[in-house]
This record gives C-alpha cells, structure tokens and sequence, in this order.
C-alpha cells in the first residue's frame, strides 16, 4: 500500500513539474510582460517554434521576425518551446541589455546549450565571468595588428589558387560555369581558416579539409533538427544518448582527435605555419608566462581552434555571398570597386598590405553588406539578475531573472 502512496505522490508530483516547466512558468511570465504593456502572444508549450521553423522550409527564414515586428513594434514578448523572452530591435533596449546593465546578462544558457553541444565551453565565444576573461586575454595576441598582418598575404594567395580553379574549369566546360557561391565562399573561407588556424600542411591535405567540411555539417544540421524538434531543450531528453546525439557528439570527437593530432606535431615541429610569422595555432601555444594560469592546455587550444574554424569560416562565407550578391545586383557599385581596386594594384609592385587601407570604397561595401545582411541576425542575453530596462521612447520594462532577452539585429539593421 505505502509503495502504491509512494508512486502514485512520484507521479502526480513529475506530472507536476511538468506542467509548470511547459505551461505555468511561461504563462505567468508573459502574463507578467502583459501586465507591463509589452505587446505579444503567449503559445502553450511549442511557443514561436513552429511558425520560425515554417519561415525556413519557405526559405524566408527572417519572415516571421519581420512580421512579428510589423505587428506588434519594436519589442514584444514570446516564447521558444517553453523558454518565454522579450524580443526587441528597439535602440534603447539594446542600449540597456548590452551596455547599460550589462553587468545583470550573460549569453543565453538556451544559445550556449546548443553551441556547447559541439564546440564545448573552454572557449572565449561561450566562457563566462573569470573563465571568459582568462581566455579573452589569452587569445587577444592572435588579433594584435602585425599577427593579423603577416596572414594577409597567405590569405591572398590561397584565394588566388581558388579563382585560378574557377578559371581552368570554366576553360574547360563549353557552357558558362554555374557555381553555388555560399558553397564556393564556405569551401574558400574553410581554406584559409584552416591554413592560418593549422598551417601549410592541414590545408594542403584535402583529407583533413573535406573531414572537417563535412562533419561541420553534418553537427550544423544535426544541431538544426534538435533544435526545432525541441530535444535540445528538454531536461534530461537533451542528454540521452540519441542519434542526433550521437552524431553530433561523433562529430565533435572526430575533428578534436584531429584537432589535438595536429596540436601534438606542431608541438614536436613537424609542421610549420603557412603565413611568415606565426599562425594562430602557434600563438594559442605560445608562452603567455610561466603561471599554468596563463597557459592553455592542449584541449583548450583544442577548443579555441574549433570556435575559430567555425565561427570564422560561415561568418565571413556568408559576408562573401551577400557581397558579391549585391555587387551584382547594383553594377555601378560593382564598376566603381572595380575602378578602385585597379587603380590601387597599378600604383604598386605586387600585393602588399598597406594596399588594403587605401581600398575605402570597397571597405564601405562590405561595411553595408554587413550592416544590411548580417551573420549573426540575433543575439541572446539572459537576465543574471532583477533589472529594469528602458526604451527609446522612455518605457520601463522590467526583466526577470532567467528570462531572455533577444536582440533582432536584422531588423535594427534596416
């Protein structure tokens, strides 16, 4: 009778849990935002998840933020699955949550779960607090002025072998070439971040180039279908052993075992950067003082390496499209690029690297590109704290502990 009890109160009390996790916790917080007077709609338990994953297959992937926008102004409150948030594009806003109180945000603990999932947390992209900031000043050599600039010119050789490919194998068909440009500028972005990552001999070495492509992808979509079917996001669900799972943390094991190869014979000097000073594996590395402190391991060189294949390379593939999208689109800015960049080559001997900083029409058109295609369309915050947030046009909002806030930079944007 007593283990009967005993089940039966288990029970009730998961079914409770259940319901507040998927039902009462997020009514009562967007009861909360509507009490404040921010406008939006409140969907039991799949939240907006639906209607965004609907924008994608229609392949308007920003429709629904775009329309929601149009209806309801500038910031409004909604719900991802059960993980409610205020979503805004309005100045203000933005203001507060990445400056003002900035102090009382972290990155979204839904964001960081899903990249996590594959890029780890010892990175500067996910750390947090101490950790955040022991990684940043680690890392901040590979992005002084004269590391960056001895990379340049390997950079420009790299992406003058990918165009000569393109001219031998337009020579050779007798149709006009038709090429998928996001996959060409992700196939030449990979290159070159690998070769300034890894050096000479990881991209000289199609192998490891197509295993990094590939599982890259296969985690990038795997990570995609966990996320609209909502298992990324369930406790527990998220951390059984299913085949999404599995793939992706295949993937993730697969490129950090090449990854610390490649780590370890860099480290007995059988391999050399490709640039002429140091590549960035060679900083990650290097002696930062003799406190252990100030060093990285091997897995977290492992890791700082990944997030910068990954984020650099989609990031700036995606920057390329749109550009030399644009530029087709509106030929007097194609013409008037072109114009520059001619008359800068014919005024010097060869490529050089102060040649860039006299490119200042070409630079304001990846600058617009940027502005009006952005990467990275939205960014998550999470209240650490009670706060209160003020928009442009002087309203308070008070934000909760735990709750999201998003920032719609595409819409900002435009």
């Amino acid at each position: 009778m007593w283990l009967t009890i005993f089940f039966c109160v288990t029970l009730l009390y998961i079914i409770y849990r259940l319901i507040k996790f998927w039902i009462i916790n997020p009514w009562s917080i967007q009861r909360d935002f509507s009490r404040q007077g921010v406008p939006g709609r409140y969907i039991p338990i799949v939240g907006e998840i639906l209607h965004r994953h609907q924008a994608i297959l229609d392949d308007k992937p920003y429709s629904y933020v775009e329309q929601a926008a149009i209806k309801f102004g500038d910031y409004y409150h909604s719900s991802f699955g059960p993980f409610p948030c205020l979503h805004t594009s309005d100045p203000g806003l933005i203001e507060s949550v990445l400056k003002t109180n900035s102090r009382f945000y972290h990155r979204a603990k839904l964001g960081r779960a899903i990249l996590s999932a594959f890029l780890g947390y010892e990175n500067v992209l996910l750390a947090e607090d101490e950790n955040h900031t022991r990684h940043r000043r680690l890392v901040t050599p590979v992005f002084q002025h004269q590391n960056l600039n001895s990379m340049i010119s390997s950079m420009a050789n790299i992406t003058l072998s990918f165009l000569e490919k393109w001219r031998i194998t337009n020579n050779e068909k007798s149709s006009p070439l038709t090429l998928d440009i996001l996959k060409e500028m992700s196939n030449l972005t990979l290159d070159i971040v690998t070769g300034c990552v890894f050096g000479v001999e990881a991209m000289q070495d199609r192998h490891i180039h197509e295993f990094i492509y590939e599982n890259l992808k296969v985690a990038t979509n795997e990570m995609e279908k966990r996320i609209y079917n909502m298992t990324i996001i369930i406790p527990i669900i998220k951390d059984l052993p299913l085949p999404g799972k599995r793939r992706i943390d295949k993937c993730r094991r697969d490129i950090k075992n090449i990854t610390l190869k490649i780590i370890n014979q860099r480290r007995q000097g059988l391999t050399k950067a490709t640039c002429k000073g140091p590549d960035l594996l060679d900083l990650l590395l290097g002696p930062h003082g003799d406190d252990t402190r100030h060093k990285f391991t091997d897995e977290e060189v492992s890791d700082e390496a990944l997030t910068f294949v990954l984020a650099g390379h989609e990031t700036t593939a995606t920057l390329m499209t749109w550009a030399l999208h644009d530029l087709v689109t509106n030929p007097d800015v194609y013409e008037q690029c072109q114009n520059e960049i001619n008359t800068i080559f014919n005024e010097h001997k060869g490529f050089e690297t102060t040649m860039l900083s006299h490119l200042k029409y070409t630079e304001a058109v990846l600058k617009e590109t940027l502005r009006y295609h952005p990467p990275v369309t939205l960014v998550a915050r999470t209240a650490t704290a009670d706060n209160t947030i003020v928009a442009s046009d002087g309203k308070q909002i008070h934000i909760k502990k735990g709750i999201d806030v998003i920032l719609d930079l595409n819409i900002i944007s435009r």
